[in-house]
């Protein structure tokens, strides 16, 4: 079959072969050991097994020794194998991953952050002290269901301008003899100061002379007047 295909040898050196070698040898080994620690306790048959994978995959006494330390306190491993084969489970695996020699004693570290670093950890304790217990920090209250409030804000009511009345006017005959809409007129509240007037929007506007409100009225009803007269015609 004619075709593409993908090449078979990828574009590694031989000191990348052998790293990435060493690595899956590795693994290996470690999830090899978990499935035995998560089994139970560690038998003769495993052992005898981990031993000739030892020497299969060039692993050290050492790093042996390692992986079982490890596993013995991976807590999901321990949990796994407390279900399956009860509490005696990691007698042998606590043998066989025992260090030849104890770790000596570390010398503790001084330097110019020491005292400021040693500083905060007693005050971070000392928080650390005041909380409750992890047993004590369930929330037992019923949450509120998502999407709700609370305290629900409240509508605010449509504003007004202060000092401001508004009136109906009645709907005059049009030529046809139909009455038109009603028209809704706002009357002008007079300020203390005669020369400021209130609009209905809540601007006030200072004019100049003063204000004539009886002016204004005769204004208009001449203007309604002529209106009248020309439907009329």
């Amino acid at each position: 079959m004619s075709g593409t295909q993908w090449p078979r040898v990828l574009d590694m050196t031989e000191d990348d072969s052998k790293k990435a070698l060493r690595s899956i040898e590795l693994v290996a080994y470690s999830s090899v050991v978990s499935a035995f620690r998560a089994q139970g306790d560690l038998t003769d048959q495993k052992s005898k097994l981990l031993t000739h994978l030892r020497e299969l995959l060039g692993i050290s006494g050492d790093r042996h020794r390692a992986e079982v330390r490890r596993s013995v306190n991976d807590e999901k491993l321990s949990t796994i194998a407390f279900h399956l084969t009860g509490q005696n489970h990691e007698g042998q695996w606590l043998v066989e991953g025992r260090r030849l020699a104890p770790l000596s004693e570390r010398l503790t570290l001084h330097t110019a952050y020491s005292s400021l670093a040693q500083q905060s950890a007693n005050v971070q304790a000392n928080k650390n002290a005041l909380l409750p217990q992890p047993s004590l920090t369930g929330n037992k209250e019923q949450m509120a269901k998502p999407g709700t409030l609370s305290n629900p804000p409240a509508v605010s009511q449509p504003m007004t301008p202060a000092n401001t009345t508004s009136s109906i006017i009645s709907p005059a005959l049009s030529s046809s003899g139909t009455p038109s809409a009603p028209v809704t007129k706002f009357s002008r509240s007079r300020s203390p100061n005669t020369n400021i007037v209130l609009l209905p929007s809540g601007t006030s506007i200072h004019i100049k002379g003063g204000l004539n409100l009886d002016e204004d009225e005769d204004i208009t009803g001449a203007k309604r007047r002529r209106i009248a007269s020309t439907e009329s015609r």
